[in-house]
């Protein structure tokens, strides 16, 4: 694991980040992937639950589970594979 600044972060592709992370598991990579799409776990979890407390909490628990399964799976389109599991 090396050190990267928020910027080089920023440069690299959702996919990049994912291969990274299975490689690394630096929990930084799952950080940027979590600022590029806490607005769209949390809109997909409002549509499902209508309530703004319980879609807050629900997407923090994806992107907690999202720390292991993102070792476990091959994941190819990161934006597509979020949805699905948001939406599960």
């Amino acid at each position: 694991m090396f050190f990267r600044r928020p910027h080089q972060l920023k440069a690299l592709g959702d996919e990049e980040l994912v291969q990274l992370y299975q490689k690394e598991e630096d929990p930084l990579l799952v950080g940027e992937l979590f600022e590029r799409y806490t607005d769209l776990a949390f809109l997909v979890c409002m549509k499902y639950m209508k309530e703004e407390e319980a879609a807050k909490d629900v997407v923090m628990q994806v992107f907690e589970k999202l720390i292991n399964d993102l070792k476990r799976y091959e994941v190819r389109n990161f934006k597509y594979w979020l949805h699905t599991v948001v939406k599960n």
